[in-house]
């Protein structure tokens, strides 16, 4: 990130270099909104395709614009550093020493291509069984077993991603950032927040808690939605059953 001009948080800093390590890493980021995992992992993707790219970096998430947004941001970054981009796609992009950096969405009949490093965005979103029958075969083949960051808002105590943070063990290297840890989230905007939702959505989205009710009722991209214009909103999220937005106002 220093080298393509932007100064880390101390836990991004932190971070880089622990996934630097490569081969066998398992990676947990626990984060509260805008923290800035997406340039976190995005910034990983593009070292790792450069450092090592006879194996793809895979970027999985809820959906293919979640994904795309991660490949976004590698974009940047690699141009930040003054590469020419070999291949430049929405959902791919290759850089000058072959590595690629693939988006897929998990969901439908998914099947990825072996994978170096494997991103997992908003991963306590991403269903089980996307997990174990479509991500963790993506590094069977790679020696050591792959790389894994999966970085995601907690959705209450269920799924893998919450059994893997909590109930893991020292299998995974974990990161926990509040909204406290994150100097570009104000203490104005945060009182605001807080009075507009119910404790357990800000217990979820601002302080990383797995709420046992739930907690991330709230989309992670529509709360992301706050921080742009609207005309950047997204179309394609998911749907939450029994929740009708229209009568969210």
């Amino acid at each position: 990130m220093t080298a393509a001009g932007r100064a880390p948080d101390p836990w991004q800093a932190q971070f880089l270099r622990s996934a630097a390590e490569g081969n066998g890493f398992r990676g947990l980021l626990l984060t509260s909104r805008q923290a800035g995992k997406s340039t976190t992992v995005a910034s990983l993707a593009v070292w790792w395709a450069l450092v090592r790219p006879r194996h793809d970096v895979v970027v999985i998430a809820p959906t293919l614009w979640q994904a795309s947004e991660i490949i976004v941001k590698a974009r940047d970054v690699a141009r930040a550093l003054g590469l020419r981009l070999v291949r430049d796609a929405a959902k791919s992009i290759v850089l000058p020493t072959g590595g690629r950096i693939i988006a897929l969405a998990g969901r439908g009949q998914v099947r990825g291509p072996t994978a170096g490093l494997v991103i997992v965005d908003e991963g306590a979103w991403l269903p089980d069984q996307v997990m174990t029958g479509v991500v963790m075969p993506m590094l069977a083949a790679v020696p050591g077993g792959g790389a894994l960051v999966a970085a995601s808002t907690p959705a209450g105590q269920q799924g893998w991603f919450y059994e893997w943070y909590e109930l893991g063990g020292d299998r995974y290297a974990r990161w926990k950032v509040p909204y406290t840890d994150v100097p570009r989230i104000t203490e104005e905007y945060a009182a605001q927040y807080r009075a507009a939702v119910p404790r357990q959505v800000w217990a979820a989205e601002m302080l990383c808690s797995f709420e046992e009710s739930g907690g991330g009722v709230w989309l992670p991209s529509l709360v992301d939605a706050a921080f742009v214009d609207a005309g950047t909103v997204p179309v394609d999220l998911p749907v939450i059953p029994d929740i009708d937005w229209s009568q969210a106002a």
